[in-house]
């Protein structure tokens, strides 16, 4: 019950870490019974919740998880995370499933649009979410645009200060989406229609060649 009322609470933000969320995931405990029942440990109603560290990689993951499922997408998460997969998601509409993975800016720097490649010459995941909670802006990359030499992205131009944190590039403009003006509670769909949107492009390219 105490799920059930958690998903009705559309729009809620989670004040630790700035999350458009529907309750704080730590704050949802599990009954004494069904936990022992299932896990045989038992859940005290008296633990501290502990709130994401704003802009990390786990807050920006777990964004996206959020959107996905207010969108009414389905969801899997990896037991192990061996081929850089941190989410898979059946499409609604063709019912593919996608692999995902998300990521975020380095920590504590100023160049918010780097990215460090961490894959060989091909990943091994359909799509890159790369996000930037703190400015509500990112990109959603097919694999074939991760495929170069070198080592580093750079997703945004160069602001007056010098740091790659300005407009999206050229490059990657198409696949670059910014809510800061999109109300919180109208970004999970907006999220979900622009993977759509995303994909379709994606899947059009392919056909072409």
């Amino acid at each position: 019950m105490q799920r059930a009322a958690a998903r009705n609470k559309l729009g809620d933000r989670c004040p630790a870490s700035g999350i458009d969320t529907l309750q704080s995931v730590t704050d949802i405990q599990p009954s004494k019974s069904s936990s022992e029942s299932r896990t045989g440990a038992r859940y005290s109603r008296d633990m501290p919740s502990r709130g994401l560290t704003p802009n990390t990689a786990k807050s920006a993951e777990l964004q996206i998880i959020i959107w996905l499922l207010e969108a009414g997408w389905e969801l899997f998460t990896p037991v192990a995370d061996l081929y850089g997969t941190d989410i898979v998601v059946r499409h609604p509409a063709t019912r593919e499933l996608l692999a995902i993975q998300v990521k975020h800016k380095q920590h504590g720097s100023l160049n918010e649009g780097e990215l460090l490649k961490t894959w060989g010459d091909c990943p091994s995941f359909d799509y890159l979410v790369f996000f930037v909670p703190a400015r509500a802006r990112g990109l959603i990359l097919p694999c074939k645009k991760l495929v170069k030499p070198g080592k580093m992205f750079i997703f945004y131009s160069k602001d007056s200060d010098g740091y790659s944190r300005g407009a999206v590039r050229k490059l990657f403009k198409d696949y670059a989406f910014e809510f800061g003006a999109v109300p919180p509670e109208r970004r999970a769909a907006a999220f979900a229609e622009f993977l759509s949107a995303v994909h379709v492009l994606n899947k059009s390219d392919r056909e072409t060649k």
